[in-house]
């Protein structure tokens, strides 16, 4: 699901150059439909995580995909603006039961040891659907039309619906669960790995959450949520580095058309064979910070994840400095595998501040206002744009410019390590769940 849901917002973008004259649309009506969807899925999260925390999740998820795809038909047969922009709105609200769904169950299905990799392995399920939906939906607006680049996605999403229908089974809530009394850190041989108590830093006792969290009003939850130093500075290093992503989905391959004077096809070949250090970034972040977490670095997950951005921004920078495609190409790998890199240890650090019992819903606040942000990159990318002209010149300044939410967000992230260690024991603290 999440991979398709990706492959729908990239193909806006591998799409940009059928789109802009078969609808009459300007750059920032261009970012609007990217950031449609992305809006409404994140308002939607919040009873969507409500829900993820008291109902069977495979049949929520499976009845979502049915409806997703019902609505890309409604996309591909859209005869104006409005119309479209229409059908990605239901898109988003349908969308919205990917992430809360998709993490809690991780939560639920993995050992908190494992779950940098994990998460490193779904994410990267993400990466092929925006591999996909460059290339493949790309591809198909080129020879076909820009319909046949939503109509392209359907019947994945069909097969996809009838699999997690079928073959995806519930787990039992609460599996990696204990005492409070019986926790210990990855640094005390903990088989599970989840950094509760480690070093003598113990739970801040005024947080730990004592209360039956079925019964919590959805404002209290996020309100107890939010008072997490970890996870309010987790939320803010994540939107930032969303919001240069949805921008570089939506425009990266107009940007390698203009400035290297490619093809449409070339270009988006070109965008997803550099986006190939990506997947090295997802599987390798996670899987490190994990190692650094067994080996005693408590904060190792926050940790790996700031530095990464800033590696991301700087290898950026100097491939819009180089002249050719050629020498910047390495740089442009480096960029992308660090630019997703983060994002494994992230989804497995807020897991590991939130009580197991507030999962979905604290994934539902996280995903609006990570959506938020992300909903305003191709909308600020695009005013950028058009406010500073066209070319790929223009495009590159406009990436350069933004470059500086990665570095605020890779500081961000080192100023929570102070904070993560205590967060974490407080979480591990809270009342276990009942089995569900």
């Amino acid at each position: 699901m999440l991979a398709l849901q990706v492959a729908d917002t990239s193909a806006v973008g591998a799409m940009a150059a059928e789109l802009e004259p078969a609808l009459g649309i300007s750059h920032v009506q261009l970012g609007l439909l990217a950031s449609a969807a992305l809006l409404v899925a994140g308002v939607a999260t919040l009873p969507i995580g409500v829900l993820a925390d008291r109902v069977a999740r495979p049949p929520l998820l499976a009845g979502s995909i049915l409806v997703w795809s019902l609505a890309l038909v409604g996309c591909g047969a859209s005869s104006s603006f409005g119309m479209l922009l229409g059908a990605r709105l239901l898109l988003g609200a349908v969308a919205a039961t990917a992430w809360p769904v998709v993490a809690t169950l991780t939560g639920d299905l993995f050992a908190p040891a494992d779950r940098g990799r994990v998460f490193g392995v779904i994410l990267s399920g993400e990466l092929v659907g925006a591999g996909f939906g460059f290339l493949v939906s790309g591809t198909a607006a080129g020879l076909a039309g820009w319909r046949w680049g939503f109509w392209v996605l359907v019947i994945p999403s069909l097969l996809l619906g009838v699999a997690v229908w079928r073959r995806l089974p519930e787990p039992r809530s609460g599996r990696w669960e204990r005492p409070a009394a019986a926790r210990r850190g990855p640094a005390a041989g903990r088989r599970d790995g989840a950094p509760g108590r480690d070093g003598g830093v113990g739970p801040d006792p005024r947080r730990v959450l004592r209360e039956d969290p079925r019964t919590m009003p959805l404002g209290r939850v996020v309100a107890h949520v939010l008072r997490v130093p970890t996870n309010r500075l987790l939320i803010v290093a994540s939107a930032l580095g969303y919001l240069f992503i949805a921008g570089e989905e939506t425009f990266g391959v107009e940007f390698l058309r203009r400035r290297y004077e490619l093809g449409q096809t070339s270009a988006t070949l070109v965008f997803v064979g550099l986006s190939a250090g990506a997947v090295v970034g997802v599987l390798g972040g996670g899987r490190l910070a994990d190692r650094l977490m067994a080996r005693g670095r408590i904060a190792a997950r926050p940790l790996v994840a700031g530095w990464s951005f800033i590696v991301c921004a700087v290898a950026f920078l100097g491939a819009l400095a180089l002249p050719s495609l050629a020498a910047a190409a390495p740089a442009y790998v480096l960029a992308s595998a660090t630019l997703e890199g983060p994002h494994p240890p992230l989804d497995a650090a807020r897991l590991d501040v939130v009580p197991g019992s507030l999962w979905a819903r604290a994934e539902g606040v996280r995903t609006l206002l990570r959506n938020l942000s992300q909903a305003a990159g191709p909308v600020m990318f695009g005013g950028l744009v058009d406010l500073l002209g066209h070319g790929g010149g223009r495009l590159g300044l406009a990436f350069a410019m933004m470059v500086l939410a990665l570095m605020a967000a890779g500081a961000v992230l080192l100023l929570s390590c102070r904070w993560y260690p205590r967060d974490a024991a407080t979480a591990a603290a809270a009342a276990p769940r009942s089995p569900g």
